[in-house]
Protein backbone atom coordinates (compact mmCIF):
# COMPACT_ATOMS: atom_id res chain seq x y z
CA UNK A 1 0.00 0.00 0.00
CA UNK A 2 1.55 3.26 -1.09
CA UNK A 3 0.60 6.30 0.97
CA UNK A 4 1.66 9.83 -0.04
CA UNK A 5 2.56 12.15 2.82
CA UNK A 6 1.50 15.24 0.92
CA UNK A 7 -0.31 16.08 -2.28
CA UNK A 8 2.95 17.44 -3.71
CA UNK A 9 4.53 13.98 -3.37
CA UNK A 10 7.38 15.14 -1.13
CA UNK A 11 7.32 11.79 0.62
CA UNK A 12 6.02 8.27 0.41
CA UNK A 13 5.98 4.99 2.25
CA UNK A 14 4.94 1.48 1.27
CA UNK A 15 3.18 -0.60 3.91
CA UNK A 16 2.49 -4.22 4.53
CA UNK A 17 -1.30 -4.80 4.88
CA UNK A 18 -1.47 -4.10 8.63
CA UNK A 19 0.68 -0.97 8.36
CA UNK A 20 4.29 -2.03 8.93
CA UNK A 21 6.63 -0.08 6.66
CA UNK A 22 8.45 -2.28 4.15
CA UNK A 23 12.25 -2.15 4.68
CA UNK A 24 13.89 0.31 2.30
CA UNK A 25 10.56 1.40 0.84
CA UNK A 26 10.13 4.86 2.39
CA UNK A 27 11.48 8.32 1.80
CA UNK A 28 10.71 11.75 3.23
CA UNK A 29 11.84 15.13 1.93
CA UNK A 30 13.54 17.42 4.42
CA UNK A 31 10.72 19.94 3.97
CA UNK A 32 8.23 17.57 5.62
CA UNK A 33 10.55 16.10 8.23
CA UNK A 34 8.60 15.41 11.40
CA UNK A 35 5.33 14.54 9.65
CA UNK A 36 3.65 12.43 12.31
CA UNK A 37 0.86 10.61 10.46
CA UNK A 38 1.12 7.26 8.71
CA UNK A 39 -0.95 4.17 7.99
CA UNK A 40 -4.73 4.87 7.83
CA UNK A 41 -4.05 8.39 9.11
CA UNK A 42 -2.98 7.23 12.58
CA UNK A 43 -0.26 8.96 14.59
CA UNK A 44 3.16 7.30 14.31
CA UNK A 45 4.98 6.71 17.59
CA UNK A 46 8.43 5.86 16.24
CA UNK A 47 10.05 6.29 19.66
CA UNK A 48 8.62 2.95 20.83
CA UNK A 49 9.55 0.37 18.19
CA UNK A 50 11.45 2.27 15.46
CA UNK A 51 9.98 3.90 12.35
CA UNK A 52 6.53 2.68 11.33
CA UNK A 53 6.26 -0.10 13.90
CA UNK A 54 3.74 1.50 16.25
CA UNK A 55 0.65 3.64 15.78
CA UNK A 56 -1.43 5.52 18.34
CA UNK A 57 -5.19 5.91 17.94
CA UNK A 58 -7.73 7.55 20.21
CA UNK A 59 -8.47 4.35 22.15
CA UNK A 60 -5.35 2.17 21.92
CA UNK A 61 -1.97 1.33 20.38
CA UNK A 62 -1.46 -0.82 17.27
CA UNK A 63 1.54 -3.04 16.54
CA UNK A 64 1.47 -3.31 12.71
CA UNK A 65 4.07 -6.09 12.68
CA UNK A 66 1.62 -8.42 14.41
CA UNK A 67 -1.59 -6.81 13.22
CA UNK A 68 -2.75 -6.69 16.83
CA UNK A 69 -3.72 -4.04 19.36
CA UNK A 70 -1.89 -3.69 22.66
CA UNK A 71 -5.10 -3.59 24.70
CA UNK A 72 -8.57 -5.10 24.42
CA UNK A 73 -11.38 -3.75 22.27
CA UNK A 74 -13.31 -1.02 24.15
CA UNK A 75 -16.45 -2.30 22.43
CA UNK A 76 -15.77 -6.00 23.02
CA UNK A 77 -19.45 -6.77 23.67
CA UNK A 78 -20.30 -5.98 20.06
CA UNK A 79 -17.97 -8.70 18.70
CA UNK A 80 -17.66 -11.51 21.27
CA UNK A 81 -16.85 -14.04 18.54
CA UNK A 82 -13.39 -12.59 17.78
CA UNK A 83 -10.22 -11.82 19.73
CA UNK A 84 -10.39 -8.41 21.47
CA UNK A 85 -6.84 -7.76 20.21
CA UNK A 86 -7.66 -8.40 16.53
CA UNK A 87 -7.30 -5.37 14.26
CA UNK A 88 -9.45 -4.53 11.25
CA UNK A 89 -11.33 -7.83 11.65
CA UNK A 90 -8.23 -9.50 10.17
CA UNK A 91 -9.01 -7.92 6.79
CA UNK A 92 -6.88 -4.75 6.51
CA UNK A 93 -7.28 -4.58 2.74
CA UNK A 94 -10.98 -3.74 2.97
CA UNK A 95 -11.23 -2.30 6.48
CA UNK A 96 -9.90 0.57 8.60
CA UNK A 97 -10.07 1.31 12.32
CA UNK A 98 -8.83 4.86 12.75
CA UNK A 99 -9.98 5.29 16.36
CA UNK A 100 -9.19 1.81 17.63
CA UNK A 101 -12.75 0.96 18.63
CA UNK A 102 -14.65 -0.08 15.49
CA UNK A 103 -13.41 -0.99 12.05
CA UNK A 104 -15.28 0.07 8.94
CA UNK A 105 -15.39 -1.04 5.33
CA UNK A 106 -13.34 1.37 3.20
CA UNK A 107 -15.46 0.91 0.10
CA UNK A 108 -18.63 1.59 2.11
CA UNK A 109 -17.16 4.74 3.65
CA UNK A 110 -16.11 6.04 0.22
CA UNK A 111 -19.51 5.36 -1.38
CA UNK A 112 -21.33 6.92 1.58
CA UNK A 113 -19.21 10.07 1.31
CA UNK A 114 -19.83 10.32 -2.42
CA UNK A 115 -23.56 9.87 -1.91
CA UNK A 116 -23.59 12.54 0.77
CA UNK A 117 -21.89 14.96 -1.64
CA UNK A 118 -24.47 14.12 -4.32
CA UNK A 119 -27.31 14.72 -1.85
CA UNK A 120 -25.85 18.11 -0.92
CA UNK A 121 -25.52 19.08 -4.58
CA UNK A 122 -29.24 18.41 -5.13
CA UNK A 123 -30.16 20.19 -1.90
CA UNK A 124 -28.16 23.30 -2.84
CA UNK A 125 -29.26 23.37 -6.48
CA UNK A 126 -31.44 26.49 -6.97
CA UNK A 127 -33.58 24.54 -9.45
CA UNK A 128 -34.46 21.83 -6.92
CA UNK A 129 -38.00 21.80 -5.58
CA UNK A 130 -38.85 22.20 -1.90
CA UNK A 131 -39.75 18.49 -1.80
CA UNK A 132 -36.32 17.56 -3.16
CA UNK A 133 -34.55 19.77 -0.64
CA UNK A 134 -36.59 18.33 2.22
CA UNK A 135 -35.84 14.76 1.14
CA UNK A 136 -32.13 15.45 0.74
CA UNK A 137 -31.97 17.06 4.20
CA UNK A 138 -33.54 13.92 5.65
CA UNK A 139 -31.28 11.67 3.58
CA UNK A 140 -28.11 13.39 4.85
CA UNK A 141 -29.29 13.08 8.46
CA UNK A 142 -30.12 9.40 7.91
CA UNK A 143 -26.63 8.69 6.53
CA UNK A 144 -25.17 10.20 9.69
CA UNK A 145 -27.42 8.01 11.87
CA UNK A 146 -26.40 4.90 9.94
CA UNK A 147 -22.72 5.76 10.35
CA UNK A 148 -23.08 6.16 14.11
CA UNK A 149 -25.33 3.14 14.71
CA UNK A 150 -23.84 -0.09 16.07
CA UNK A 151 -25.37 -2.04 13.18
CA UNK A 152 -22.78 -2.86 10.51
CA UNK A 153 -23.61 -1.74 6.96
CA UNK A 154 -21.89 -2.65 3.72
CA UNK A 155 -22.49 -0.83 0.42
CA UNK A 156 -21.52 -2.71 -2.73
CA UNK A 157 -21.63 -1.83 -6.42
CA UNK A 158 -22.49 -5.11 -8.10
CA UNK A 159 -20.53 -5.59 -11.31
CA UNK A 160 -20.94 -9.37 -11.80
CA UNK A 161 -24.33 -10.07 -13.40
CA UNK A 162 -26.08 -7.09 -11.75
CA UNK A 163 -29.83 -7.68 -11.66
CA UNK A 164 -31.08 -4.64 -9.75
CA UNK A 165 -30.71 -2.91 -6.42
CA UNK A 166 -31.67 -4.58 -3.16
CA UNK A 167 -31.10 -4.38 0.60
CA UNK A 168 -30.68 -7.58 2.56
CA UNK A 169 -29.21 -9.10 5.71
CA UNK A 170 -26.09 -11.18 5.05
CA UNK A 171 -24.33 -13.43 7.56
CA UNK A 172 -20.63 -12.55 7.51
CA UNK A 173 -18.42 -14.41 9.96
CA UNK A 174 -21.37 -14.98 12.27
CA UNK A 175 -22.36 -11.30 12.11
CA UNK A 176 -25.64 -10.01 10.64
CA UNK A 177 -24.59 -7.32 8.15
CA UNK A 178 -27.04 -5.11 6.27
CA UNK A 179 -25.93 -5.30 2.64
CA UNK A 180 -26.95 -2.42 0.38
CA UNK A 181 -26.36 -3.55 -3.20
CA UNK A 182 -26.57 -1.22 -6.19
CA UNK A 183 -26.00 -2.50 -9.75
CA UNK A 184 -23.26 -1.06 -11.94
CA UNK A 185 -24.68 0.70 -15.01
CA UNK A 186 -21.44 2.02 -16.49
CA UNK A 187 -20.10 5.57 -16.40
CA UNK A 188 -22.08 8.11 -18.41
CA UNK A 189 -23.14 11.74 -18.26
CA UNK A 190 -26.30 10.69 -16.40
CA UNK A 191 -24.42 8.35 -14.06
CA UNK A 192 -20.90 9.75 -13.54
CA UNK A 193 -20.21 7.37 -10.63
CA UNK A 194 -21.05 4.25 -12.62
CA UNK A 195 -24.31 3.57 -10.76
CA UNK A 196 -27.74 5.21 -10.58
CA UNK A 197 -27.97 7.60 -7.63
CA UNK A 198 -31.75 7.09 -7.52
CA UNK A 199 -31.15 3.38 -6.81
CA UNK A 200 -28.52 4.18 -4.16
CA UNK A 201 -30.95 6.57 -2.46
CA UNK A 202 -33.75 3.99 -2.59
CA UNK A 203 -31.69 1.21 -1.01
CA UNK A 204 -30.07 3.44 1.62
CA UNK A 205 -33.57 4.37 2.73
CA UNK A 206 -34.25 0.68 3.37
CA UNK A 207 -31.05 0.46 5.42
CA UNK A 208 -32.22 3.34 7.59
CA UNK A 209 -35.69 1.79 7.94
CA UNK A 210 -34.07 -1.28 9.51
CA UNK A 211 -32.40 0.70 12.30
CA UNK A 212 -35.71 2.47 12.89
CA UNK A 213 -37.49 -0.82 13.61
CA UNK A 214 -39.52 -0.66 10.40
CA UNK A 215 -38.02 -3.73 8.68
CA UNK A 216 -37.23 -7.15 10.13
CA UNK A 217 -35.46 -10.27 8.86
CA UNK A 218 -36.00 -13.96 9.53
CA UNK A 219 -34.10 -15.30 12.50
CA UNK A 220 -34.20 -18.93 11.38
CA UNK A 221 -34.49 -19.09 7.59
CA UNK A 222 -31.47 -18.48 5.33
CA UNK A 223 -30.70 -18.98 1.66
CA UNK A 224 -27.58 -19.03 -0.49
CA UNK A 225 -26.86 -16.33 -3.04
CA UNK A 226 -23.99 -14.60 -4.82
CA UNK A 227 -22.62 -11.06 -4.48
CA UNK A 228 -20.17 -10.04 -7.20
CA UNK A 229 -19.51 -13.70 -7.89
CA UNK A 230 -18.87 -14.60 -4.23
CA UNK A 231 -21.16 -17.05 -2.43
CA UNK A 232 -23.00 -15.50 0.55
CA UNK A 233 -25.70 -16.56 3.02
CA UNK A 234 -28.69 -14.27 3.43
CA UNK A 235 -31.82 -13.92 5.54
CA UNK A 236 -35.21 -13.14 3.91
CA UNK A 237 -37.20 -10.12 5.04
CA UNK A 238 -39.62 -10.56 7.92
CA UNK A 239 -43.15 -9.46 8.74
CA UNK A 240 -42.29 -5.84 9.50
CA UNK A 241 -41.31 -5.25 5.88
CA UNK A 242 -44.27 -4.02 3.87
CA UNK A 243 -45.27 -1.91 0.91
CA UNK A 244 -45.14 1.29 2.98
CA UNK A 245 -41.37 0.81 3.18
CA UNK A 246 -41.24 0.74 -0.61
CA UNK A 247 -43.46 3.81 -0.78
CA UNK A 248 -40.92 5.77 1.28
CA UNK A 249 -37.95 4.38 -0.66
CA UNK A 250 -39.48 5.19 -4.06
CA UNK A 251 -40.28 8.70 -2.84
CA UNK A 252 -36.62 9.15 -1.89
CA UNK A 253 -35.45 7.91 -5.30
CA UNK A 254 -37.95 10.15 -7.05
CA UNK A 255 -36.52 13.16 -5.21
CA UNK A 256 -33.11 12.32 -6.68
CA UNK A 257 -34.38 11.89 -10.23
CA UNK A 258 -37.93 13.21 -10.70
CA UNK A 259 -39.94 11.84 -13.57
CA UNK A 260 -37.72 8.89 -14.41
CA UNK A 261 -39.65 6.95 -17.04
CA UNK A 262 -38.39 3.60 -15.78
CA UNK A 263 -40.91 3.82 -12.94
CA UNK A 264 -44.70 3.71 -13.43
CA UNK A 265 -44.97 7.07 -11.64
CA UNK A 266 -45.25 10.58 -12.96
CA UNK A 267 -44.98 12.44 -9.65
CA UNK A 268 -44.33 11.87 -5.98
CA UNK A 269 -48.09 11.91 -5.36
CA UNK A 270 -48.58 8.95 -7.68
CA UNK A 271 -46.30 6.75 -5.57
CA UNK A 272 -48.77 5.12 -3.20
CA UNK A 273 -49.44 1.82 -1.48
CA UNK A 274 -52.33 0.86 -3.71
CA UNK A 275 -50.28 1.09 -6.91
CA UNK A 276 -47.22 -0.54 -5.36
CA UNK A 277 -49.22 -3.40 -3.85
CA UNK A 278 -50.34 -4.54 -7.31
CA UNK A 279 -46.89 -4.25 -8.90
CA UNK A 280 -45.36 -7.64 -9.85
CA UNK A 281 -42.34 -7.13 -7.56
CA UNK A 282 -44.48 -6.72 -4.43
CA UNK A 283 -47.71 -8.59 -5.18
CA UNK A 284 -46.31 -11.73 -3.53
CA UNK A 285 -46.28 -10.03 -0.11
CA UNK A 286 -48.94 -11.06 2.36
CA UNK A 287 -52.17 -9.05 2.44
CA UNK A 288 -51.06 -7.48 5.73
CA UNK A 289 -47.72 -6.42 4.28
CA UNK A 290 -49.29 -5.02 1.13
CA UNK A 291 -51.78 -2.74 2.83
CA UNK A 292 -50.45 -1.74 6.26
CA UNK A 293 -49.63 1.94 6.50
CA UNK A 294 -47.25 2.41 9.42
CA UNK A 295 -44.98 0.64 11.88
CA UNK A 296 -47.66 0.65 14.55
CA UNK A 297 -50.22 -0.47 12.01
CA UNK A 298 -48.07 -3.46 11.12
CA UNK A 299 -47.78 -4.40 14.77
CA UNK A 300 -51.56 -4.15 15.16
CA UNK A 301 -51.96 -6.56 12.26
CA UNK A 302 -49.37 -8.91 13.68
CA UNK A 303 -51.14 -8.86 17.07
CA UNK A 304 -54.44 -9.70 15.41
CA UNK A 305 -52.81 -12.63 13.63
CA UNK A 306 -51.77 -13.98 17.01
CA UNK A 307 -55.21 -13.41 18.54
CA UNK A 308 -54.26 -10.36 20.62
CA UNK A 309 -56.35 -7.22 20.92
CA UNK A 310 -54.86 -4.06 19.45
CA UNK A 311 -57.42 -1.44 20.48
CA UNK A 312 -56.47 0.99 23.24
CA UNK A 313 -52.75 0.28 23.35
CA UNK A 314 -50.17 3.01 22.89
CA UNK A 315 -47.49 2.71 20.24
CA UNK A 316 -44.85 1.87 22.84
CA UNK A 317 -47.05 -0.87 24.35
CA UNK A 318 -47.72 -2.38 20.94
CA UNK A 319 -44.04 -2.52 20.09
CA UNK A 320 -43.22 -3.95 23.51
CA UNK A 321 -45.74 -6.71 22.93
CA UNK A 322 -44.29 -7.40 19.48
CA UNK A 323 -40.83 -7.71 21.01
CA UNK A 324 -42.20 -10.04 23.73
CA UNK A 325 -44.08 -12.47 21.49
CA UNK A 326 -41.03 -12.85 19.23
CA UNK A 327 -39.93 -15.58 21.65
CA UNK A 328 -43.14 -17.53 21.05
CA UNK A 329 -43.12 -17.30 17.24
CA UNK A 330 -42.35 -20.40 15.21
CA UNK A 331 -39.77 -18.35 13.29
CA UNK A 332 -38.46 -15.51 15.50
CA UNK A 333 -37.31 -12.46 13.60
CA UNK A 334 -34.30 -10.17 13.81
CA UNK A 335 -35.12 -6.49 14.22
CA UNK A 336 -33.89 -3.39 16.03
CA UNK A 337 -35.71 -2.98 19.38
CA UNK A 338 -37.07 0.44 20.27
CA UNK A 339 -34.31 1.05 22.80
CA UNK A 340 -31.76 0.99 19.96
CA UNK A 341 -33.64 2.88 17.29
CA UNK A 342 -31.63 5.45 15.36
CA UNK A 343 -32.30 8.98 16.55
Amino acid sequence: MKSPFTESNTGYLTNHPFGMVMPGRNWTAASVDGYRFGYQGSTKTDEISAVGNNYSTFFRELDPRLGRWWSIDPQIRQSPWESPYMSMGDNPVLRNDQLGDKWFDRNTRQLARQTKQDYRAIKNNPNSSMEQRREMTLAIAELKSMRKHEQEFRITIETVAPAGGYTTMTIVGGVNVIDIVVPSVGISAANPNGYALRTMAHELKHGYQYIRGEISYSGTTTFGDFLNGTAVVRRPTGLLYDVEDEDEAFTRGFAVQPGWTGWPFTSTNSINDQRLSTAPSYSNLSMDQRYSRSNMGRIDLLRQRQGFAAIGLTGAQRLMDYEKYQGTMAAPEIFIPQSKWAK
